[in-house]
């Protein structure tokens, strides 16, 4: 939905790579910034984020290997990762298991660039961006949402995407107003507190840690196989990662506290986070959700935003969001 481009390729010599093209308007500079992260965690250890492959023609860049600008864009070539996203949600236990196994692959990541963009061995200690950039949209929501309730959804076209955002205002009118009051008071308190911040992924969904099987007493079991789509990495607590990764698993009957313990369990496996990081992790959660689900009807409602996919795959997003925070109240 971001507007990239990606495309398989298979070479003469039976390599499979990864092509993507940049969403338009994105910058060499931040590519750059992006192949620095991407290249640190791998030389740190941290295999599972996928090798960039540098360019080799006659007019390679020595200030940007790793990119190519052609037409509007900014293009990479990757190795390609093998595996695929989680896709087992109706078991219960395998939720669990892959949340745990996620978390301990973001902590591999978090690991091998502690220091990278702050100062110190952990990188700066600061307030975490993260705070901040929620406790704004929750007031340009506030500002925005008697306009939505207002609105009339007969302007959306497709009957499946406008009965999908029918129940996301449905559940913003009922909770919205309690919701992020609680929610900005709370975020007001860890506002306050500094937090170690180094670069982190900070659109982690289920969707960009791929699972692969791997035959261990004579099972197929899954394990991590690789981390795709850095594309949002900035300097931020690491809890915005876990509160990411984990919330994308809700609203398929899992509690929310199980999904936390797992979480918790797979990252203190490889790294640890502070008792304020992981306050500042399960705050986030209903916070991200409720976010979310307000940013979608405004988007297609009252900015009549369009986006590079499917209604249908906007429409089960929505639906998804609205899973979400209904199975955290």
């Amino acid at each position: 939905m971001s507007g990239s481009l990606v495309f398989r390729v298979t070479t003469s010599s039976g390599d499979t790579l990864a092509l993507k093209g940049y969403s338009i308007g994105t910058t060499v500079d931040r590519v750059t910034e992006i192949h620095s992260v991407m290249q640190t965690a791998r030389n740190n250890g941290c295999d599972l984020v996928a090798e960039l492959v540098p360019r080799r023609t006659r007019s390679q860049s020595q200030t940007h290997p790793t990119i190519c600008v052609f037409g509007d864009r900014c293009w990479e070539l990757t190795r390609w990762v093998e595996g695929h996203p989680f896709n087992q949600f109706d078991d219960s236990k395998a939720i669990r298991d892959a949340v745990s196994k996620g978390a301990t692959a973001i902590a591999r990541f978090h690991d091998a660039l502690r220091g990278l963009g702050g100062s110190g061995p952990f990188g700066a200690c600061q307030p975490a961006p993260c705070i901040a950039a929620r406790i704004h949209r929750i007031k340009e929501i506030d500002g925005d949402i008697a306009s939505l309730f207002g609105a009339n959804l007969n302007q959306i076209a497709n009957p499946d995407l406008r009965r999908s955002l029918g129940k996301c205002v449905e559940r913003l009118r009922a909770k919205w107003r309690n919701a992020s009051g609680s929610l900005a008071r709370s975020l007001d308190i860890q506002a306050k507190i500094p937090q170690p911040c180094s670069y982190v992924m900070r659109d982690i969904h289920h969707q960009h840690i791929f699972f692969a099987s791997n035959p261990q007493n004579g099972l197929l079991l899954p394990v991590v196989s690789g981390i795709i789509d850095f594309d949002a990495v900035r300097v931020d607590s690491p809890a915005t990662d876990l509160a990411r990764w984990t919330s994308s698993f809700l609203g398929n009957g899992s509690s929310v506290q199980h999904l936390w313990d797992a979480a918790l369990a797979g990252y203190r496996l490889q790294s640890s986070l502070n008792v304020q990081q992981e306050a500042l992790f399960r705050g986030l959660i209903p916070a991200t959700a409720w976010i979310s689900l307000a940013n979608w009807a405004i988007w297609l409602v009252l900015q009549r935003r369009s986006f590079p996919v499917e209604d249908l795959a906007i429409a089960e997003r929505i639906e998804q969001c609205v899973r979400i925070v209904d199975s955290i109240g």
